[in-house]
């Protein structure tokens, strides 16, 4: 619905790609990827001029408790040894904005990373002041041209 929303307010089709952000193993992520259904949604990948990207906080503490359900406790732990603060579409990034090339990169099923500098508007959202340092980390990637806060996370960018 939300992809049906934002392709009305922007003249413009969204496609959906029924599949997880991540798959269990890289097999089963090259399986799906053969699926007509996710075919047709990749082929327009160079077509693309609008993404709209929710950016996430790795939010690991010392129980290992964490968001992303995607992620596994071992994969947690490899991203928070290495760094990362932040994500969108699957992508982490640590605190300077350099990205974090860890081994579920080859499970993720997302457009990839370089596709995504190439598109011309790269919309980023984020809400809450808890998420500065992910936004911060995702900005300072340059993926985003585009960025939609709310006031408390306005608030703590100090702009």
């Amino acid at each position: 619905m939300l992809t049906d929303a934002f392709a009305s307010r922007l003249n413009g089709v969204g496609y959906v790609m029924p599949v997880p952000l991540m798959a269990k193993s890289r097999y089963i992520r090259d399986a799906l990827l053969l699926d007509p259904l996710c075919k047709n949604v990749i082929e327009k990948y160079p077509q693309i001029n609008v993404a709209v990207m929710d950016i996430h906080s790795l939010q690991v503490n010392l129980s290992l408790e964490f968001k992303e359900s995607w992620l596994s406790k071992a994969d947690a732990m490899q991203l928070r040894d290495i760094g990362a603060v932040g994500s969108t579409c699957g992508y982490y990034f640590n605190r300077k904005g350099m990205p974090c090339n860890v081994g579920i990169n080859d499970r993720l099923i997302a457009i990839d990373r370089e596709q995504l500098y190439g598109i011309p508007i790269r919309i980023g959202a984020a809400i809450g002041a808890n998420m500065l340092d992910a936004l911060l980390a995702v900005l300072r990637s340059g993926l985003l041209n585009v960025l939609v806060v709310d006031e408390a996370l306005a608030f703590e960018l100090d702009v």
